[in-house]
């Protein structure tokens, strides 16, 4: 009665606590990120440390760096950015009418499907107002509640500063939970997931600067228009796992049909031509990918997705790759067989000692006589067998 108890109180503190991640998902997600940014920016700090800078000032000139290569180019092209998402959004509208008005007087089948879809007039209140406004940010990738996400980034930088500053107590604190047998390889797992983590993290923003400023280029280049939320576009789109390369090729195609089929043929093959190459000559120098099981994290990133949407997406990756290095230190540590050491001759010594205090016995029981025996003759083979140390260690 008392086990089933227990385990029906387990089942229900497992239960209240899944209930209470739920409810608090935002800010486990926000937690999570935080230590994800104080993973990506520790190896600088570290080797401004072995410079002899004080870990302070380490620390506040690099996520001083950060936030200026972040929040620099954004002030810079903010403005751009939202002309031009006015002017494309403006565009789609004049497309839209220019295409479906025709068909009001077309065929059975174009009159059938016009007056199905909405009027013009509609598509451009839905797309200048509230909910088109939130569409249009959603796309470029910047949501439409600019306060929250200063807020969001802020505690975002603060909680990676404390985790630096106070790694060792942090981790002192988690690890007091875990039994103390565990507590070395457990603090080995935690390490290695920091690393790797960290070498993704910074992987995927360098590439998504680079993905930006070779698709603006480019696009510059070939004299396309909406250069800026293009190449914003396509720098987003690189940090989307697997459907990245589509969000990024589909856009750029249709700003390139103004200019014919050509252009629309050589805008998607250029845009597909840097995906290409920062996957295949880019990233192999940031992060080995080929190390880590692919499926589990587009599993993962899904689940994600459908809780939180395209943030879930993003951070799917590596939650994924945390996840594979957690199960692969248990996997090793299932299959390792525990060593045995084994003293010949503290056995022997033990034999010994046992004989004589069953020599005090009258008379000592035959049985027990017999066993110590045949235990002092293995005993001796096995010297044998071991050398002359007696000693040897097996697996």
């Amino acid at each position: 009665m008392r086990r089933l108890a227990r385990n029906v109180a387990l089942v229900l503190a497992t239960l209240a606590i899944a209930v209470v991640l739920w409810h608090i998902r935002e800010g486990v997600v926000l937690f999570l990120v935080s230590l994800a940014v104080a993973s990506a920016l520790r190896p600088t700090v570290d080797k401004l440390v072995q410079h002899g800078w004080p870990r302070a000032a380490a620390l506040a000139v690099t996520f001083f760096t950060g936030l200026t290569l972040v929040g620099g180019p954004t002030a810079l092209i903010a403005n751009p950015l939202m002309i031009e998402a006015r002017r494309a959004t403006n565009s789609l509208v004049v497309g839209y009418e220019r295409i479906t008005a025709p068909w009001a007087e077309g065929t059975v089948l174009k009159r059938a499907v016009a007056s199905r879809l909405p009027p013009p007039s509609a598509l451009a209140d839905a797309l200048s107002g509230k909910h088109g406004l939130a569409l249009t940010q959603t796309a470029i990738g910047i949501t439409w509640n600019l306060f929250e996400n200063i807020v969001r980034l802020i505690l975002v930088v603060v909680l990676s500063i404390y985790w630096s500053l106070d790694r060792v107590h942090f981790e002192s604190l988690w690890l007091s939970l875990v039994p103390g047998d565990l507590r070395a390889e457990m603090r080995d797992v935690w390490h290695d997931m920091e690393q790797v983590v960290g070498a993704y993290l910074r992987s995927e923003v360098t590439q998504a600067a680079l993905a930006g400023l070779l698709l603006g280029g480019g696009y510059y280049l070939l004299g396309l228009p909406y250069v800026v939320l293009l190449a914003i576009i396509g720098s987003l789109a690189w940090l989307l796992p697997w459907v990245g390369v589509v969000v990024a090729v589909i856009p750029a195609w249709l700003v390139g049909w103004q200019g014919g089929l050509v252009m629309a043929a050589v805008t998607a093959l250029y845009t597909l031509g840097v995906f290409l190459l920062l996957e295949v000559f880019v990233e192999p120098r940031f992060f080995n990918r080929r190390r880590y099981n692919s499926l589990l994290a587009a599993l993962v990133a899904l689940a994600l997705a459908e809780l939180f949407g395209l943030v879930g997406l993003i951070i799917g990756p590596p939650i994924a790759l945390a996840l594979q290095i957690y199960f692969a230190h248990w996997l090793r540590r299932s299959n390792a067989a525990p060593e045995l050491s084994f003293d010949l001759v503290s056995l022997e010594d033990r034999i010994a000692a046992m004989r004589a205090t069953l020599e005090q016995t009258e008379p000592p029981p035959p049985e027990l006589v017999s066993m110590l025996d045949r235990l002092q003759a293995l005993v001796k083979d096995a010297g044998s067998a071991l050398g002359a140390d007696g000693k040897t260690s097996a697996a």
